[in-house]
């Protein structure tokens, strides 16, 4: 019911700044992110070290982002949105703690485990000029949706966990420029519920180049800890780089 409300209302916020939005200006962008994993997940007694072995795919590196500035004024909000897809696949020897009767027993055996989710982020931020910057707060709706699939050699067997889940976050930006052609962002999104906790943490910097495109550079960093029948607890995190298109 709660998560009901929450899209409810970051809908209506939408179609209340719709009307302003014809002489506003839109960005498109597109960012390369080099990020590494870290972290464990859990699952059945079995233990699974991100550290160790597992890396992301080269097509699950693409983040693509839409903003939509609304210009002076704090009371019609500015609209962000960004999707990306996580891709990690590994193998690595893991030990499984079990039981036969009253007897606890530990199996090794080699594991492969593979992890595709779609990360989709809409942020409806208010901003608030200060002078020498703007800092924008608001909400971000996040949607995951995805598996991690998990191949035990002992066993001879695949396991699938399934990942869906939609949550509200926090969000705050700040944003400075420096001069006429430079711009620096920092902010992020944070939220935690019953034990789960999940928060993005990105730096951008925006260089315009000519006419209409900005070359865009910076660190970003995702945080996903999650108890639902398994345990992950993960960090993304890595150089982007890439370009803007304003229209």
């Amino acid at each position: 019911m709660i998560k009901r409300l929450y899209l409810a209302l970051m809908l209506a916020a939408v179609l209340l700044s719709t009307p302003a939005m014809a002489t506003d200006q839109l960005f498109l962008g597109y960012s390369y992110w080099d990020y590494k994993v870290s972290g464990n997940y859990e699952d059945s007694g079995s233990n699974y070290d991100l550290n160790k072995g597992y890396a992301p795919s080269n097509s699950s590196r693409a983040i693509y982002r839409l903003r939509w500035d609304t210009g002076p004024g704090w009371w019609i909000p500015d609209l962000a949105a960004s999707f990306g897809r996580i891709e990690v696949s590994g193998k690595q020897n893991v030990t499984t703690n079990t039981s036969i009767g009253p007897i606890p027993v530990s199996v090794d055996s080699t594991a492969s485990a593979h992890t595709n989710v779609r990360d989709l982020d809409v942020t409806v931020r208010w901003p608030l000029q200060l002078g020498w910057g703007r800092l924008s707060l608001g909400v971000t709706g996040k949607q995951l949706r995805g598996d991690i699939v998990i191949s035990d050699s002992a066993t001879a067997t695949q396991t699938r966990e399934v990942i869906k889940a939609t949550f509200p976050m926090a969000h705050a930006f700040l944003e400075v420029p420096f001069g006429s052609r430079l711009r620096i962002g920092v902010g992020g999104d944070w939220a935690a519920l019953d034990g789960d906790e999940a928060d993005n943490i990105i730096a951008i910097a925006r260089v315009k180049v000519i006419g209409p495109l900005d070359l865009t550079a910076g660190w970003q960093s995702k945080h996903y800890k999650v108890h639902d029948g398994y345990t992950l607890d993960t960090r993304l995190q890595g150089w982007h780089a890439g370009g803007e298109l304003a229209f």
